[in-house]
């Protein structure tokens, strides 16, 4: 017998205790899924692949050795084992597949051998799972191997690895420090986000990218150094960190993508050294080398802010979430103010918008609760739909009528009485 067939023994209730045959080479997809009597099983050296769902749902397994023959560990192969606490995986294995071991609430530590090169969200929502190794050898930690491990505390990983992947640490809420070894060069969308208590990471001289939300809602996260050698630090990167009050941007730094640190609520200077050839700081707001784009202007800053002349562009999100702004003086040379530029500044109460303003983008003002008037002057070529979305004090607005649908652009503005003077009777916000 060479496998142990598709579905031969699903849901066999009266199982217990299995010994597979040395015979065996595969374990066939959802051969055992089901089994939920069965407590312990003893797998040959002579397979060489578990396939999907092979054992999922087998509730009462406390312990697994998987052969060292075992080169493949199939999507959802031991899937909602509730019980399984005892995991031995050893060097040779070289795949684990999606959802290899989710649901797996009972396993308390994982060492990952050298011989893994894929690992997709194989330990995905191990709830107790506390303690992992990545053995010396591994080269990638794939995208949400151990997101939502919401008891995590301890990584130990290797001087071989060379990239974090998406989602790898994902919502590790008990997750209190990292240190990335020497030699990775990035840091993957969302790797680290949702780590709640975070609050110390160490980042090499190595690393040339901290991707898409890589750090999203690392909420204690207080103090963060970004090496001169990070190239990029993408969309979201630190967004919501709201324990960070300042930030370096290195020399190294060549592209910071929209709203890096948007949402910071405590965030009160991003710093830049002078050497960097691309982005420069005014009074600790981010701005491009030209200084004719404002890029992000920090969260954690209160009261009027008076934009310098010479800039022409307010950059997407720009302003976003900074509820303690009351009023921003947008300087005569602005032509374009970006999507989301001034969303849910709640407490913006004055806005007034100079003559050579041409673009106002997509839900750029989207919850100003404080605005209660608005003048959008004839130079305006363009506004974005949403552009006003919910600003719901708004009651009076002059319009330029030829530049869109009022309802597209006032949406959700429900106590707008008044356009160009004239009383609204017949739309309704």
């Amino acid at each position: 017998m060479k496998s142990i067939n598709k579905y031969t023994f699903y849901s066999c209730a009266s199982l217990s205790d299995v010994t597979i045959p040395n015979s065996v080479e595969t374990i066939e997809a959802r051969a055992f899924e089901g089994c939920k009597s069965i407590t312990s099983i003893t797998i040959p050296n002579s397979v060489n692949t578990i396939e999907a769902n092979a054992f999922e749902g087998c509730e009462s397994i406390t312990s697994i050795k998987i052969p060292k023959g075992v080169k493949k560990i199939g999507e959802g192969a031991f899937y909602n084992c509730g019980k399984l606490a005892n995991v031995t995986i050893p060097n040779g294995v070289e795949v684990i597949e999606y959802y290899a071991f989710k649901g797996c609430k009972s396993i308390a530590s994982i060492t990952i051998p050298k011989s893994v090169r894929k690992s997709v969200g194989a330990f995905v929502g191990c709830e107790n799972l506390a303690e992992v190794t990545i053995s010396e050898g591994v080269t990638e930690i794939d995208e949400s191997t151990f997101s939502h491990c919401v008891n995590l505390t301890t990584v130990k990983l290797p001087n071989s690895l060379t990239k974090i992947g998406r989602e790898a640490f994902m919502g590790c809420e008990k997750l209190i420090n990292i240190t990335i070894p020497e030699g990775v060069t990035e840091i993957g969308a969302y790797a680290f986000s949702l780590c709640n208590n975070l609050a110390k990471v160490s980042i090499p001289n190595s690393v040339t990218l901290i991707g898409e939300g890589a750090f999203m809602k690392c909420v204690s996260l207080t103090d963060f150094v970004i090496p001169n050698s990070v190239k990029k630090i993408d969309q979201y990167a630190f967004s919501l960190c709201d324990g960070l009050k300042s930030i370096v941007i290195p020399s190294s730094v060549d592209t910071i993508v929209s709203a890096a640190f948007a949402g910071c609520g405590n965030l009160e200077m991003i710093d830049v050294a002078k050497e960097n050839p691309n982005y420069c700081s005014i009074d600790g707001v981010l701005f491009d080398k030209s200084k004719n784009t404002l890029v992000q202007f920090p969260k954690g800053r209160k009261g009027v802010y008076s934009i310098p002349e010479g800039v022409t562009v307010i950059n997407d999100l720009a302003f976003s979430q900074c509820g303690n702004l009351t009023k921003v003086v947008i300087p005569n040379g602005v032509v374009r103010i970006g999507e989301l530029a001034f969303s849910k500044c709640r407490g913006l109460a004055d806005i007034e918008f100079p003559e050579s303003l041409t673009e106002i983008g997509e839900m750029a003002f989207d919850s100003c609760d404080g605005l209660t008037s608005v003048t959008i002057p004839n130079s305006v070529k363009a506004i974005g739909e949403n552009a006003f979305y919910n600003c719901s004090r708004l009651t009076s607005v002059t319009f330029p009528g030829e530049l869109g649908d009022l309802y597209d652009i006032f949406y959700e503005c429900n106590n707008l009485k008044s356009v160009n003077g004239s009383e609204i009777i017949y739309v309704k916000f």
